[in-house]
């Protein structure tokens, strides 16, 4: 009875947006663990955008927004425990710079 209770406490305090998708589960421990795996499949998607966008990030003219963008992956990179050295975002910024 009081598992029942947590969960529909759960259901109705966590954002729809959270638990779309979420199958439906009849104990709140599974509930929990479910949202959970639910994220990490979710962090490992961003992983793999942010990775793939940090060496195809091309400086595109006068803005140092471009630049910034570049410590922007980054900073997301280390916010997911993937830190980035800041040698290799240098290269990569200077890679992403024109020839001319």
């Amino acid at each position: 009875m009081a598992n029942k209770k947590r969960l529909l406490v759960m259901k109705k305090t966590i954002s729809e947006a959270i638990f779309v998708g979420v199958e439906e589960i009849e104990s709140a421990k599974q509930f929990m663990e479910s949202i959970e795996r639910k994220f990490k499949e979710s962090n490992k998607a961003k992983t793999m955008n942010l990775l793939s966008r940090l060496p195809n990030t091309k400086y595109e003219g006068g803005s140092v927004r471009d630049l910034m963008g570049l410590v922007d992956i980054a900073a997301k990179l280390n916010w997911l425990k993937i830190p980035i050295d800041p040698t290799y975002l240098v290269h990569i910024a200077f890679y992403s710079l024109p020839y001319d």
